[in-house]
């Protein structure tokens, strides 16, 4: 399957070990994250921007993302509001 591929490639890149049978958990986001069969969950890339950011600075309250998917007429501003906890 091309997605384990991808995921194998990205693993190694990383200096990871290379099975994805040692995962214990996989999250997919962006457009193409219903197309992931071996994903535990699936999230908006705006909700893994704001959990990121969250995550590496716990007091960020506001995050400014300019967006534009693949060069498409779809682009944007995304302002996202974090609220405590």
């Amino acid at each position: 399957m091309a997605t384990n591929k991808v995921i194998k490639e990205a693993l190694e890149k990383a200096g990871l070990s290379a099975s994805i049978k040692g995962l214990n958990y996989i999250v997919s986001t962006g457009y193409a994250r219903g197309s992931i069969g071996s994903a535990n969950k699936t999230v908006t890339e705006i909700i893994c921007h704001a959990k990121g950011a969250q995550f590496v600075i716990p007091s960020t309250r506001f995050i400014l993302s300019w967006a534009s998917c693949f060069r498409l007429i779809t682009s944007g501003l995304h302002v996202i509001k974090i609220s405590p906890g």
